[in-house]
């Protein structure tokens, strides 16, 4: 009889181990389903954490697109520019040379019209000293005719001396005329030729 007592002593700490045993496995299960809720979330983190690096990535790419595309235009406008300013510079120099050019044309084209004032000028006195000449000449020629009828008496050998040297004055002034008629035939060319000369300046 005396070993009931130490029997159900020894079942109750049975029983108390038991159930302490089975307290710390429910605890045990609590902690490891706290532990899986929480990695769970820290998994769900991640992935969130991962899908915005995606987006992120995505976004960097198409920024660096854009800034790969810019950077394409702002060379092919700095080309485009660079041409510009080339094309600029020949322009400049060609108008520079062009005004050059203008004022040679313009120095030219006064030099000529000189020439020309100094040649009309020249061909005018020319003509002015013609002209007193041939009245020179015409007043000669009256005075022998005239000199020729006062000696028509005399002796037939002064007479043929007399028409001898009127025969040889017409034709020094035929001569003469020719020699004029020659001169302002060959002024006329000069002059035309300088007018061809002004006009191919323009």
């Amino acid at each position: 009889m005396a070993l009931q007592p130490a029997f159900r002593e020894r079942l109750e700490d049975m029983e108390n181990t038991r159930n302490q045993r089975n307290s710390l496995l429910q605890d045990e299960k609590e902690l490891q389903r706290s532990k899986s809720l929480l990695l769970s979330a820290k998994h769900a983190k991640i992935r969130l954490l991962e899908q915005r690096c995606l987006v992120l990535d995505k976004k960097f790419a198409s920024d660096n697109f854009k800034i790969s595309s810019l950077k394409s235009e702002i060379e092919f406008s700095d080309r485009q520019f660079q041409t510009c300013a080339q094309q600029l510079r020949d322009l400049k120099v060609e108008v520079e040379e062009l005004e050059q050019l203008e004022e040679e044309r313009e120095k030219i084209y006064a030099v000529k019209c000189s020439e020309m004032n100094a040649f009309k000028d020249e061909i005018q006195n020319y003509a002015e000293e013609i002209g007193r000449k041939v009245r020179e000449l015409r007043c000669g020629r009256e005075k022998l005719k005239s000199c020729y009828s006062g000696h028509q008496e005399r002796n037939s050998e002064t007479r043929n001396h007399d028409i001898q040297a009127a025969k040889a004055r017409n034709s020094e002034l035929l001569a003469l005329k020719q020699n004029i008629a020659s001169s302002l035939e060959s002024n006329k060319r000069v002059r035309a030729t300088l007018q061809v000369q002004v006009q191919s300046l323009w």
